[in-house]
């Protein structure tokens, strides 16, 4: 790894795939840690299990989804869904209206998650950075056909401390992106994470920033990044 003179700064290994013999989960390594005393890059490790495109993935969800498909039939219900104190089975007309919950609002809520998913996967995929988020976000909805009534579940900028560049020029201004490199990225750990946090934001770490991005503090910097499609 370089930073933007080109000095080496350390040395990053990508462990992504499961394995036999491979511990389960995902985490990270640190080999050999920062240290500008004695000129030492630091050496680290992000490991995780995901499976190849040729190996069928969850292949252990098919058969309990697949069994849970006999939960509401009857012969299961009249021998567990009893009612504790009469022993009567649960009646068909409350099984049914059970059922017609399971399809309540899904069109919203498949198109929500979808969205952001399409919006995500068009960043990733873009040739050249977008300069403007926001309007990159409404392009690509509204080439989706995005019904107006819907909001993304996740949105473009996701992180309170984004409020930071709001407040300044706007998503890219360098000053604050500089801040954020010297007080947060390149420090690590040589320095507590609240004294960092303040040294780029200005103040402490508070739940105002989450709250103005529920929309609980209209007409701050936060509000200002909201838009509907």
């Amino acid at each position: 790894m370089q930073d933007q003179d080109g000095k080496h700064v350390g040395l990053w290994y990508f462990d992504p795939y499961a394995r036999p013999g491979k511990n389960s989960g995902a985490w990270m390594n640190e080999y050999t840690p920062q240290s500008r005393l004695l000129n030492h890059p630091v050496i680290v490790s992000n490991n995780a299990n995901f499976v190849k495109g040729k190996v069928p993935r969850d292949y252990v969800e098919f058969p309990s989804q697949l069994l849970e498909r006999w939960l509401s039939t009857r012969p299961v219900l009249d021998q567990f869904a009893l009612h504790f104190q009469t022993g009567q089975p649960v009646p068909a007309e409350l099984v049914k209206k059970i059922e017609r919950t399971e399809t309540f609002n899904q069109g919203f809520k498949t198109v929500e998650y979808l969205a952001s998913a399409l919006v995500d996967m068009k960043l990733h995929l873009a040739k050249e950075p977008t300069a403007d988020p926001r309007q990159f976000e409404k392009d690509t909805l509204a080439a989706l056909g995005m019904p107006r009534e819907i909001v993304m579940w996740h949105r473009t900028a996701q992180f309170d401390a984004y409020e930071a560049f709001m407040e300044a020029s706007g998503p890219y201004d360098k000053a604050v992106a500089k801040r954020l490199h010297d007080d947060v990225f390149s420090v690590g750990n040589t320095v507590d994470p609240a004294e960092g946090y303040r040294a780029f934001r200005g103040h402490d770490a508070g739940t105002g920033a989450l709250m103005r991005r529920r929309g609980f503090a209209p007409g701050d910097a936060t509000a200002r990044t909201r838009s509907k499609p």
